[in-house]
């Protein structure tokens, strides 16, 4: 997986850039979620589509802004798929706004 986090200053506030190359089954429509609570980011992708046999690779990628500055864990979970398939840890980084 190459995934990459960074930070980026948009005037008063700041945003979190995240894109990350998953391979994952091709039937699937992702869908990311974000979760903030303090300085901690989830971000979490789940599989609202279909599950099949071939793979694909998805180019994934989502700011998170209006951010203060300051010190944010990010963290990247995927993929979750109904009860079948619980979200792993995919990635995770500090940053500095």
């Amino acid at each position: 997986m190459r995934s990459a986090l960074r930070a980026m200053l948009c005037g008063l506030f700041c945003a979190v850039h995240v894109e990350h190359r998953l391979t994952y089954v091709c039937c699937a429509e992702l869908v990311l979620t974000v979760e903030q609570e303090g300085n901690s980011i989830r971000l979490l992708e789940s599989n609202v589509g279909e599950i099949c046999r071939c793979l694909c690779d998805y180019d994934v990628e989502a700011d998170v802004l209006g951010l203060e500055q300051g010190v944010y864990d990010v963290q990247v979970w995927g993929v979750k798929y109904q009860d079948a398939h619980a979200p792993e840890l995919l990635g995770h980084a500090s940053i500095t706004l």
